[in-house]
């Protein structure tokens, strides 16, 4: 079904999304380096940390459905 991970992935990572729908099979995995700023833990001072996202895009095509618990194990998040 076409709800649009992909291009929220692209849009993350700012990736270049293609310009027509191809759906995603069965996965695709990208790497992002990205700073982003926070605060220490005892609130006193601002700090920025360099981090490494990996996204894996993941298809919604029901013939993948069997991998999925799979892919979910140990994940910090889920769209």
């Amino acid at each position: 079904e076409k709800v649009g991970k992909t291009k929220f992935c692209n849009a993350c990572t700012n990736t270049q999304s293609k310009s027509s729908y191809q759906p995603t099979i069965p996965c695709r995995i990208i790497e992002f380096d990205t700073q982003i700023n926070g605060v220490s833990t005892d609130n006193k001072h601002s700090e920025q940390f360099e981090v490494t996202l990996e996204i894996w895009d993941i298809s919604g095509d029901q013939n993948y459905k069997q991998c999925w618990k799979a892919i979910q194990k140990d994940c910090h998040g889920i769209i």
